[in-house]
């Protein structure tokens, strides 16, 4: 007997939770997977202030204020979400290639983290 043929995905608001959960419908699919409306599709306008005020409070709240301050470029990077140029201490982000807020954030972060790297491998603490 062959398994049933999976089939596409059937997004379905959830009762009156205010339309904020999606449901995938019963299509073969896994049941358990569920999303948020704002982290399925939305993505508010970001610009390069708002990036430098997401770095200066991401450096704060992880670093302690220690991470050099770096100039944060919006631009189209081809095949990445985002960059690091720790010498010249700009980290450049494609807002267009990321999906939502959350994924904006996620690349902000993860840029920030790559001087940090750099300089333990420098000292050698990796």
């Amino acid at each position: 007997m062959s398994p049933a043929p999976r089939h596409r995905r059937k997004p379905q608001r959830d009762g009156d939770q205010g339309g904020k959960v999606l449901r995938y419908a019963q299509t073969g699919e896994n049941q358990n997977e569920h999303r948020t409306a704002a982290q399925e599709s939305h993505k508010s306008a970001w610009t390069e202030e708002r990036l430098q005020s997401l770095f200066a409070r991401y450096n704060r709240k992880y670093w302690r204020g220690k991470l050099p301050v770096h100039r944060l470029v919006i631009a189209t990077i081809p095949k990445a979400r985002g960059q690091c140029d720790s010498r010249r201490k700009v980290i450049t982000s494609d807002v267009e290639r990321n999906r939502n807020d959350r994924d904006v954030r996620s690349t902000v972060l993860h840029e920030m983290a790559r001087p940090l790297l750099v300089f333990a491998a420098v000292v050698g603490m990796i």
